[in-house]
């Protein structure tokens, strides 16, 4: 099916394909809202990704091990901010908004029983808190394995609205224990194999 658009610019006969942008003349200088050039054509890009971030730990944090309780994932690494839109020096536990609009938001934590720690099975909470007090969005992570399993990964996305300053963190919150053992130190993993993030970008 083939859908005609309208063209101002006489030298250009564009057409849609299957989502699929034919140029029979590419225009100089090439349009660049909401169109992307390759090699086998023009394509029609879904959607923009402005202020996107990505950050990271390349260390562990150690949180608690009891109920309810909340804890404030601090990130220590930049991998993504062409922008420069985050500053983990002052800021370490928050994305800020830059300008106003709705985000795509989206984060994994690893987390680890350490100490000699185990667990047989466990129920946690990843929340997205907007500035400092309103849950915006999460996801119950229910980890059930053997006796001995020390760890408990998992993930969590939302789209949320945010005005230029409003900030975002990420917190973790253990339900429940089955046979936890004494002395268990838990800890949100870092580095290349057990790193947990946080990657967002501003779609309007």
């Amino acid at each position: 099916m083939s859908i005609p658009l309208i063209n101002t610019s006489p030298s250009v006969a564009l057409e849609v394909t299957e989502r699929r942008l034919r140029a029979d003349v590419i225009p100089s200088p090439l349009p660049t809202n909401g169109l992307q050039l390759h090699s086998a054509g023009l394509f029609a890009r879904k959607g923009t990704r402005t202020n996107a971030f990505r950050v990271g730990k390349l260390s562990t944090q150690t949180i608690g091990t009891a109920l309810n309780a909340d804890s404030v994932v601090v990130w220590d690494s930049k991998l993504y901010d062409p922008t420069g839109i985050l500053d983990l020096i002052a800021q370490p536990t928050r994305f800020t908004a830059p300008a106003s609009g709705r985000y795509f938001v989206s984060t994994g934590l690893y987390v680890q029983i350490q100490g000699g720690g185990t667990f047989v099975n466990a129920d946690a909470m990843i929340w997205f808190r907007k500035n400092g007090a309103t849950f915006v969005g999460g996801r119950s992570v229910l980890v059930g394995a053997s006796a001995g399993t020390n760890s408990a990964p998992g993930s969590a996305r939302t789209y949320v609205d945010l005005l230029a300053g409003d900030y975002l963190e990420v917190l973790h919150r253990w339900y429940y224990f089955n046979t936890l053992t004494a002395g268990s130190i838990a800890q949100i993993g870092g580095g290349a194999v057990l790193g947990s993030f946080l990657s967002g970008w501003r779609i309007s």
